[in-house]
């Protein structure tokens, strides 16, 4: 009868230990999972807002010099479009059109702007504002908002 208590008890413990072990690593998998997630989108939307940056600049006096911005722009936003939800989207599509329509305005040295203290805004500053909390705050981080 000890024994087979013994037996029990072992046998218990045993099998608590094995799905103890068994969800922890399970969780831990998942949590670096939306850890990588979480790092790629910042990556990603950092590198938009450099994009959208420049060519903001560009745009300002109306010459396209760098036009592989612009289908590095539209790349971006295609990775947007699989890594994000709707808001997040809406923004950066938004984002683009602002871009593009900015070429289509009176030109604007953006020297003078600076230095009469016009601040020119960066579109990816909306962009960034449609972000959920704590991915625009990472990406924030890296960059800082237009």
């Amino acid at each position: 009868m000890t024994a087979l208590a013994a037996l029990g008890g072992s046998l218990v413990g045993g099998i608590l230990s094995s799905v103890t072990t068994y969800f922890t690593q399970r969780h831990q998998g998942t949590r670096e999972r939306l850890s990588k997630d979480l790092d790629q989108r910042s990556t990603l939307y950092t590198e938009f807002n450099q994009v959208a940056s420049e060519l903001l600049l560009d745009s300002l006096d109306h010459t396209i010099d760098r036009p592989d911005l612009i289908v590095r722009m539209m790349t971006l936003v295609g990775r947007v479009r699989i890594a994000s939800s709707a808001p997040v989207i809406m923004a950066a599509e938004t984002a683009i059109s602002e871009l593009l329509a900015s070429y289509r305005r009176p030109a604007v040295d953006y020297r003078e702007q600076i230095l009469n203290d016009k601040r020119v805004r960066s579109p990816a500053g909306r962009f960034y504002r449609g972000l959920p909390a704590r991915a625009g705050a990472a990406a924030e981080t890296s960059v800082g908002r237009g």
